[in-house]
């Protein structure tokens, strides 16, 4: 056996042997990255039959010894149990440096790997428990494997020196080395939820420690943090697979079911399927896939793997060859490719596993639940709750397929389902509802009573949304529950259809019920005060150091019963009190009314703020004065959790800092639907911010599923608007009785725009042919056109919204002229419109919008362009838009705009002088 290149006498060694290996895997990066079509390039020809003779495998390559570059989760299962979380291991790190910043990737393996020396990590949330709880971390090992334990570290993006000691006194260990602050890399906070936390490997600092017990109490601990375990693995069976190993082939990691996040909910009956490759080793340059071949079993493996052979360089949401899916229907997939320059293929990728949802509506049995008494005013929240038994029957799969009129929290036995926030999340509900899938097959007790609970909120389904006072019940004055847990025995199926006791059954939904493509909103990052402030007025409140969204913490209170405690949400002090005056009509506050018992760990469930101060009223007065501890508090931060897929660094620390800011920010607004703000009394799904914020944001995160699902509400809503044929200016759309009916340009091209974007970016032709009909409604009938075929000069347009020059009580009335923006997007979105045709096939309607684009830039250049290329307004944006879409007829006119352009960029000292419409460009 190997020595381990991380042992700490050995560790400075081994990140010198890694350094050249990280970059160079750093220069082949992009080589690596999948190809995506050229709109312009002939659709390569597939095929797909049933069955084909399956290509030659290649003989392996001489086995080599495992290298320090690559951390494999071996069929070691961690669990770290911890208020009813449930953390299992399966997950492959691989070094990725981007930007000559190490990062790290992850994706699932096959964890039957053996051979040499690897390391196994996985992360456990250590909160601060109850006295009487049991919580622990156990380790578990398989037959087979052996290991040891060879060390822990603190979540790195928060390490406080308490919090390392009590990681030591909580588990008994000694170190050799005395641990430090920056011995730990302070990570973005992305790379810290809850389930999928990932670490950069300091191998210059690792340090050992011995196992003491294979259970480590954490009870009665004064503290709380996060740890990762990292475990080296001597040896495992001889059956086991052998490791990937270095070579001329990349390897195929990441294999993936649509856009979908959850394996057991795939909400189509042919899935595409995508993959990526990793490196075989740093001398893989520009290696090209030519052709894959999938091997696909059904059920649970027993049944004979049909083999299928495809000519083709795609890689990304390949079409499924098999037949159809059903509703509960379980399926491995595993695929290998063969390069370009070579008839050997690469390894087979790992058996990845998907599950079916529920994809007929017949196939929901349950009918929802509400109150049997009709609130009035503000809704109570419901509490739903059923014991039942299951009697002796060895469980073999359990699901629970779960939503909600409102927003809910389910929990078997006492234990929470799911990480998910906010679920179902925010749809266009009279059109389209999300539900969620869980496996509770461990949860359940098949030799004793089983308690299920479900609680809903208002959320946005009842909830007051909107400005200027907002609407109550836009979707419905009740709110419902909607559970079906489906158990399957070893040696036979029941359903639970027992009724509900208490409740009044509705009937079935209308709407549709859909297992959404989009990643659920989960609690990403944790983030403690920086100090807590006591203001002239006398009153407390808790800095964060940064604006954030999500919710509060209580770590430990406890007051008599009916006293209150408030807190309140601001952005910004004002003359060194919180400002309320930007929230305008919203009230952000929580109170808690106690109940004479110790509070710990108490969140509210179904709210989030945005926020960096809050003010705390009614804290009960300690020794030391009324002053709460920074301990006492923590910030959850909360949103969609895409993974990040874009980085950006430089020498300049200002525009790093920039960076950093809009990843941020982006992620705050972010949250079920993409929003404009996450604090005030609005919240909402503005059309336009997103069309012109997409292209970044499909660089930073893989925003597919959470784009093409929220533009499936966009038609939605806009085919049902029989009369203007427009979507919302918002959506989902709860503005229609309060808003102005008639079209907006840039706002309402985002029916066109993005859904473009979005292939650009993810090569996902299916979200062009699916928004098809909703792109030609809006060119075709939404548009108010003048005689000339361009905007009706008399429609009000936003323009470029929020033009700095603009009055504060007017932001629509920037420098330039509103008509000339929306013009301009016309023709652009024309444009692209027949390019979107010509993908999707059809030839007449390419010809149509070609000419209609040639005609519409015609009397664009007439009407707003000067012979020498200068616009009639003398704008950054004006220039930038014509610029950008190209709308000048001359090259030399288009030089004498950038020119200028460049000229007024001068004389605004860099200011950003631009508004909505002109920044982007």
């Amino acid at each position: 056996m190997e020595s381990n290149p991380h042992h700490p006498s050995k560790s400075k060694r081994g990140l010198a042997q890694l350094k050249p290996l990280i970059a160079a895997i750093a220069r082949q990066g992009d080589n690596l990255t999948r190809r995506r079509r050229s709109p312009t390039m002939p659709l390569p020809i597939t095929s797909a039959p049933t069955t084909s003779t399956p290509i030659t495998p290649p003989q392996p390559p001489p086995a080599a010894p495992p290298t320090a570059s690559i951390f494999l989760t071996l069929p070691v299962e961690i669990r770290a149990r911890v208020y009813h979380f449930v953390f299992a291991g399966r997950e492959v790190v691989l070094f990725e440096p981007r930007n000559n910043n190490p990062m790290v990737a992850s994706t699932e393996i096959d964890p039957n790997l053996a051979g040499g020396k690897w390391r196994a990590g996985w992360w456990g949330l250590v909160k601060r428990p109850y006295p009487e709880d049991d919580q622990y971390l156990e380790f578990k090992q398989e037959p087979g494997l052996t290991g040891k334990l060879l060390g822990l570290a603190l979540c790195c993006h928060q390490v406080h020196d308490e919090s390392i000691r009590f990681l030591y006194a909580s588990t008994g260990f000694t170190v050799q080395y005395p641990p430090l602050l920056d011995q730990f890399v302070v990570m973005d906070g992305q790379h810290a939820d809850y389930m999928r936390w990932m670490r950069v490997l300091r191998l210059d600092y690792e340090f050992a420690v011995p196992i003491v017990t294979e259970r480590f109490d954490v009870r009665d601990q004064a503290y709380e943090t996060s740890v990762s375990v990292m475990l080296e693995l001597d040896s495992v069976t001889d059956t086991c697979q052998k490791p990937p190993i270095m070579s001329d082939q990349p390897h195929i990691i990441s294999v993936t079911f649509e856009n979908t996040h959850s394996v057991l909910a795939i909400g189509h009956a042919k899935p595409r399927l995508s993959w990526r490759f990793a490196a075989g080793s740093p001398s893989v340059r520009d290696w090209k896939q030519r052709a894959y071949e999938l091997e696909i079993r059904r059920g649970k493996g027993e049944e004979a793997v049909e083999s299928y052979a495809v000519e083709s360089w795609d890689s990304v949401l390949v079409p499924w060859p098999s037949a159809a899916l059903k509703s509960r229907d379980v399926v491995q997939v595993r695929v290998r490719a063969f390069g370009e320059d070579s008839k050997d293929a690469t390894e087979w990728s790992a058996w990845v596993t998907g599950e079916a949802g529920l994809l007929d509506q017949s196939d929901w049995i349950a009918k929802p639940i509400t109150n049997p008494e009709v609130d009035e005013g503000p809704l109570r929240p419901l509490l739903f709750r059923k014991a039942f038994s299951l009697g002796n029957g060895i469980i073999a799969r359990a699901r629970l397929y779960t939503t909600a009129c409102g927003v809910y929290e389910a929990h078997i036995n006492g234990k929470r389902i799911g990480n998910e926030a906010m679920a179902p999340g925010w749809t266009s509900y009279k059109h389209r509802l999300h539900y969620q899938v869980f496996d509770v097959s461990e949860v359940l007790k098949s030799d004793g009573a089983n308690v299920i609970g479900v609680e809903v909120g208002e959320g946005w389904y009842s909830g007051r949304l909107g400005f200027r006072g907002g609407q109550r019940f836009i979707y419905g004055r009740e709110l419902a529950s909607l559970v079906q847990l489906e158990i399957e025995f070893s040696d036979s199926a029941d359903r639970l259809s027992a009724a509900w006791v208490g409740v009044r059954v509705l009937p079935p939904l209308s709407t549709k019920l859909i297992a959404p493509d989009a990643p659920p909103v989960t609690v990403t990052e944790e983030v403690s005060p920086v100090q807590i402030i006591k203001t002239k007025s006398g009153k407390t409140v808790i800095d964060f150091g940064k604006n954030l969204v999500g919710k509060l913490r209580i770590n430990s209170v406890r007051l008599p019963a009916g006293q209150k405690i408030s807190f309140t949400h601001v952005e910004v002090l004002e003359n060194g009190e919180i400002a309320t005056r930007p929230l305008r009509e919203a009230v952000p506050v929580d109170i808690i009314v106690f109940s004479d018992k110790e509070l710990r760990g108490w969140s509210p469930k179904f709210t989030f703020h945005g926020f960096q101060y809050v003010q705390v009223d009614g804290w009960p007065a300690t020794a030391d004065g009324d002053f709460p501890s920074k301990s006492d508090f923590t910030a959850k931060v909360m949103h969609t959790n895409m993974k990040r897929t874009g980085w950006f660094n430089c020498s300049d620390t200002l525009l790093n800092k920039l960076h950093e800011n809009v990843v941020w920010g982006m992620r705050g607004n972010f949250l079920s639907i993409p929003t404009d703000c996450p604090q005030r009394d609005e919240r909402l799904g503005w059309t336009g911010d997103i069309q012109v914020f997409c292209p970044s944001a499909n660089f930073l995160y893989n925003t597919a599923g959470m784009l093409s699902n929220w533009l499936e509400d966009v038609s939605e809503e806009q085919l049902k608007d029989e009369e203007s044929m427009i979507p919302g200016i918002v959506a989902p759309n709860i503005l229609r009785d309060i808003w102005p009916k008639g079209g907006q340009a840039v706002w309402h091209d985002v029916v066109v725009l993005t859904p473009w974007d979005l292939y650009n970016s993810f090569d996902d032709v299916e979200i062009l042919r699916r928004q098809y009909e909703s792109m030609r409604g809006w060119v075709d009938k939404g548009v108010a056109r003048g005689p000339d075929g361009l905007w009706d000069p008399l429609t009000r347009q936003l323009g470029d919204w929020l033009d700095p020059a603009a009055p504060p009580d007017e932001p629509s009335m920037g420098r330039t002229d509103g008509v000339l923006v929306a013009d301009a997007y016309l023709v652009h979105v024309t444009s692209t419109l027949a390019q979107i045709s010509a993908i999707l096939g059809h030839p007449e309607e390419v010809e149509r919008y070609s000419n209609d684009a040639i005609k519409l830039k015609g009397l664009f250049q007439n009407k707003y362009i000067t012979p020498l290329g200068l616009l009639v307004s003398d704008t950054q944006t004006a220039l930038s838009i014509a610029l950008a879409f190209n709308l000048h007829e001359q090259p030399s006119q288009a030089t004498a705009a950038a020119e200028r352009l460049s000229r007024l960029v001068r004389t605004s000292k860099f200011r950003i002088s631009t508004g909505f419409a002109g920044t982007r460009l």
